[in-house]
């Protein structure tokens, strides 16, 4: 079988042509490999920037609520009613607070011997407020105390919330952030404590913060033992009823978590950060997600401009190679051209080369001094006469 003949351009452009193919291939599949690895960055940053911003509003109005009450805490009139039980003037004082914390949801006071003085919300007093053992930290370590806890529907009921009166199955324990408060006198005296505390479960409140600074791009959830609580997702259904078991098992050992998670139809990349009490016992979680639908959306965008960029490159390859070839081949052409005719009997030939350097003259001088006939010829002396 007959091989196929290449001329010396053919190869040429050939050759060139798969070095500037090789040489854009592994510059777009680097291009795209270094875009995915930048978008997994800055994925994982904004996630850790919006988790830790999260974490930031969720305690935020607790710092509020526990900065706001420590002023009363310490002045003495609120001291000498403590001291002398006067329930109704610390109902009325609890009223006043109120007004500028209206979202606290509870607010007690009680006597170094954890009886509750006066309520926000109901006229109940005399009876042991179920935070036993948050009085217990804030009084041994005359410290203020700020936790997330579970708290029992029972609990809500005493202090005035009559929603949580009637059986609500799957409410039975709510999450409160409670803020426990020691009143002393300035000589260390304890007089007792004021409890506050924010209801975390339906509060539009932190979800709305995020997505105020981040945008809707962001979901934050809110969950207690794995059940959502509290969401910016519009279907409640969308959320996963049961957290997935590795989710679960690092915040179980008070590890964040990153990964992806599927929410309803969408596929989301999500940190999560545990909500432990004051024991340490993990109690739920705070979640951010970002839709890959979004990533997906800036990828392909930038991929279509790279591969438009790539194709342009790739046209442009093609005129390259062919200039290149043409300028190179041309003076070899006009060279072989040349021998041809010489090969031919035509000894009057002159082959003009400039591009090749001054092989190409010397040859061509060469050619010029050997032509038969003329002074200088060689055979000139292998004349009959000249024996």
């Amino acid at each position: 079988m007959k091989r196929p003949y290449l001329s010396i351009r053919s190869k040429l452009f050939l050759s060139l042509l798969f070095i500037l193919l090789l040489s854009y291939s592994t510059l777009l599949f680097a291009t795209v490999k270094s875009f995915d690895a930048f978008i997994a960055r800055e994925v994982s940053k904004d996630l850790e920037a919006s988790l830790n911003f999260a974490q930031n509003q969720y305690f935020s109005r607790a710092n509020q609520l526990k900065f706001a009450l420590m002023q009363p805490a310490m002045a003495p009139p609120v001291h000498s009613h403590i001291r002398h039980k006067d329930n109704a003037w610390l109902k009325s004082a609890i009223k006043r607070w109120q007004t500028i914390l209206p979202f606290a949801d509870v607010v007690s006071i009680v006597d170094p011997q954890k009886m509750v003085m006066a309520r926000l919300g109901s006229d109940r007093s005399g009876d042991i407020l179920q935070l036993p053992h948050l009085l217990e930290r804030a009084f041994r370590e005359r410290q203020p105390v700020v936790a997330t806890e579970l708290v029992a529907s029972d609990f809500l009921c005493r202090e005035g919330m009559s929603y949580y009166c009637r059986p609500l199955p799957e409410e039975r324990e709510v999450m409160m952030i409670t803020i426990v408060i020691p009143v002393l006198t300035p000589s260390g005296e304890l007089l007792g404590g004021i409890v506050a505390g924010d209801l975390v479960n339906k509060d539009p409140y932190y979800p709305y913060q995020v997505q105020k600074i981040f945008g809707r791009e962001v979901e934050l959830t809110i969950t207690q033992r794995g059940r959502k609580i509290a969401s910016s997702l519009k279907n409640d259904a969308d959320f996963p009823s049961v957290m997935a078991p590795e989710i679960y098992a690092s915040l179980e050992r008070g590890l964040p978590y990153q990964g992806e998670t599927r929410i309803g139809a969408k596929v989301y990349k999500t940190a999560f950060a545990p909500i432990t009490d004051s024991r340490g016992g993990l109690v739920g979680s705070l979640s951010v997600a970002l839709s890959k639908d979004d990533f997906r959306k800036i990828r392909n965008d930038n991929e279509r401009n790279i591969i438009i960029s790539a194709l342009i490159g790739i046209l442009l390859s093609f005129g390259i190679a062919y200039a290149a070839t043409r300028h190179v081949t041309r003076p070899l052409k006009a060279l072989s051209r040349g021998v041809r005719k010489i090969e031919e009997g035509d000894l009057d030939q002159r082959v003009t080369v400039t591009s090749v350097g001054d092989g190409a003259d010397q040859h061509g001088r060469r050619d010029r001094g050997h032509r038969p006939g003329q002074p200088g010829d060689p055979l000139q002396s292998c004349r009959p006469e000249a024996f």
